[in-house]
């Protein structure tokens, strides 16, 4: 871990990287763990009911990972395809906290799928992104450094909703990941012209 840690230290790039991993891995466990419990306690919603939500929601981040990586590798800017699927998540979060214990259940379908096509379909386009700007040599080591953070996220997320849903709700819960996911973005590195190693 201390290696890791060096590395994370000495390479600006990866710093910024591992950012991202912990904010859009947060945002990605706690949508997994809890939006079938936000829809059944937020809209009265029923076990099946909500869980055709959060199987939307999975179901779309299927499609993301493979869409995203054609994407990325299209436009060549896998930075921009971050930051686009960090905004559709924040946005896909925050509507979620803020309008979806009202929403009609087509509307809330179609913001669950963004938001699993997002929050699940980042993982590919960010590996590439990293390999890219690794050390040449060192793509290894620098992964296993910008996925540290990561584990990190996957912890202190669903902790921190959960301490949050129970001093507030759970609709606060999907505006804390909103905060998570938009920190997440704003850590995604500038474009750089050559991206490959």
């Amino acid at each position: 871990i201390a290696g890791m840690l060096q590395l994370l230290r000495k390479q600006r790039d990866l710093r910024s990287l591992a950012c991202v991993a912990g904010a859009f891995g947060a945002t990605q466990v706690c949508m997994n763990s809890f939006l079938i419990t936000w829809a059944m306690t937020a809209r009265d919603a029923s076990l099946a009911t909500a869980g055709v939500i959060a199987a939307t929601a999975q179901g779309a981040g299927l499609v993301g990972r493979p869409l995203w990586g054609w994407v990325a590798s299209r436009v060549d800017r896998a930075v921009q395809v971050l930051r686009g699927l960090g905004l559709l998540m924040a946005l896909s979060a925050l509507w979620i906290g803020l309008l979806g214990a009202q929403s009609p259940d087509a509307m809330l379908w179609m913001v669950a799928a963004a938001f699993g096509l997002s929050a699940s379909g980042w993982n590919g386009v960010f590996l590439s992104e990293v390999a890219a700007r690794s050390t040449p040599g060192a793509v290894a080591e620098g992964t296993a450094a910008a996925m540290l953070p990561l584990y990190v996220g996957l912890i202190a997320g669903p902790l921190s909703f959960a301490i949050l849903s129970r001093w507030t709700d759970m609709s606060s819960g999907f505006v804390l990941l909103a905060v998570i996911a938009a920190t997440g973005t704003l850590c995604v590195p500038r474009y750089r012209a050559v991206e490959k190693v």
